[in-house]
């Protein structure tokens, strides 16, 4: 196997240290996929460089032109804080003309937009969940295709950013005007997605500590 000059490109809080020794688990955990990517690399004979990225693309393209890496191994998963701006670092690697893993911006595009993904599936007739899309601002009216329970997620953000246990609550008592805000200051967008393409429903979906009603029931 040729051995490949290898830029790990990660966010610059989650550079790992050489060594786990002196850390707790919960301080491994930030970064165990960073750290566990890097040496696989070195175990497999790659020569590694370790880069850092919060805000700036500077010293990304410094890299490139300095150290002439065979490929870009690609951990980032934000820019700025933002999630949605993943697809233009990987943009302006294909820009330099640089070898990277993983997918494109086309693909990352498709992936952080739950909607136009939806919406392109709609389009092309292949069955998926109902769904409707809330917008901050604007007003609230849930069509009554949809019957709970729902699943209540960002249109961008990953899991269950976002949503704040009022919501969760609000679900389980069936008060679709409450579920459907958004909370203050993260994302722009709420969806409600319910059933699957066969047309069974989902069981509701949770956001705290405590298992849902359903669930805790199915453990017992």
């Amino acid at each position: 196997m040729k051995r490949l000059r290898t830029l790990v490109v990660v966010h610059s809080s989650l550079v790992p240290p050489e060594s786990l020794e002196g850390y707790s688990e919960r301080e491994i955990a930030e970064w165990r996929t960073e750290y566990d990517v890097i040496g696989s690399l070195r175990k497999a004979g790659h020569t590694v460089q370790t880069l850092g990225v919060l805000d700036s693309l500077t010293e990304l393209r410094a890299a490139l032109l300095e150290w002439h890496p065979d490929v870009v191994f690609n951990l980032l998963e934000e820019f700025n804080g933002i999630v949605t701006y993943d697809q233009h670092v990987v943009a302006f690697l294909e820009l330099m003309r640089q070898p990277y893993t993983g997918c494109n911006p086309r693909g990352l595009l498709l992936a952080r937009d739950k909607v136009l993904c939806k919406q392109l599936l709609a389009f092309h007739r292949i069955p998926t969940p109902q769904f409707a899309v809330f917008r901050r601002g604007q007003h609230l009216r849930v069509p009554q295709r949809l019957r709970f329970p729902l699943f209540v997620k960002s249109a961008t953000e990953d899991a269950s950013l976002g949503i704040a246990q009022g919501r969760a609550r609000a679900l389980r008592r069936g008060d679709r005007q409450r579920a459907a805000q958004p909370a203050a200051g993260v994302g722009d967008e709420v969806r409600f997605p319910a059933g699957d393409a066969s047309g069974h429903r989902h069981p509701q979906g949770e956001v705290g500590s405590r298992l849902p009603e359903e669930i805790r029931n199915h453990h017992q």
